[in-house]
């Protein structure tokens, strides 16, 4: 294998801490969601106090699913610049947060939302593989 081809060490730590970001980003968002399942969407017998709770913990899974968005997708990027070998991986896990998203925002919409709910779980446990394995090759 060509030396030019190889990474640096400091490529492959930038990789490194930017895959152990974003898996912890992972599971802090599944955190979020189980306790958003569990709470339940409120209705109009939801106490204030709960439904305070739930639209902050829903805002809260709002952003960190940019975050997941924003943070894989520079990810996929610099490693289909800088350390090829990852591109695939890490191009197939921001595809799978990015199908979580939309199941995600059509759970909340209403559309079918517990079929909804059920692929967001399949591409975020797909994405949280996805990432492990990038996190192997490196």
């Amino acid at each position: 294998m060509p030396a030019a081809s190889t990474p640096s060490t400091t490529t492959q730590i930038f990789v490194f801490k930017r895959l152990r970001e974003l898996l912890g980003l992972l599971v802090f968002q599944f955190i979020i969601g189980m306790a958003l399942n569990t709470i339940g969407k409120p209705d109009s017998t939801t106490s204030h106090s709960v439904k305070v709770l739930w639209d902050s913990l829903l805002g809260i899974h709002i952003v960190v699913a940019f975050a997941l968005l924003i943070g894989g997708s520079y990810l996929s990027i610099y490693c289909g610049r800088h350390y090829k070998k990852l591109s695939t991986p890490s191009t197939q896990a921001i595809v799978a947060v990015t199908l979580a998203f939309i199941f995600g925002s059509m759970t909340i919409s209403g559309v079918v939302p517990s079929l909804m709910s059920y692929l967001m779980a399949l591409s975020f446990l797909a994405a949280l593989l996805l990432y492990v394995q990038t996190f192997r090759k490196l």
